[in-house]
């Protein structure tokens, strides 16, 4: 688990990296694929530091004992 979080803590990072990056190169550019890379960049980073704050929160131990047991269930 802590290998599988600093892989996602590292693809955070550099995907903040890269939107920084976007905005200091073309601040104001209309450009479609930089708009794009610009939100998802964004929304990696943002989705992988969310995730990796709640795995490891004191209630992460809980969400894959119920996740286990979803499983089972089906």
């Amino acid at each position: 688990l802590k290998k599988r979080m600093n892989i996602m803590f590292i693809g955070a990072i550099l995907a903040m990296i890269i939107y920084i990056g976007t905005l200091i190169l073309a601040p104001d550019t209309d450009a479609g694929w930089q708009e794009f890379l610009k939100g998802i960049s964004l929304g990696i980073s943002l989705g992988m530091l969310i995730i990796g704050f709640i795995m490891t929160s004191p209630f992460a131990e809980s969400l894959v004992e119920w996740k286990s047991r979803f499983i089972a269930k089906q």
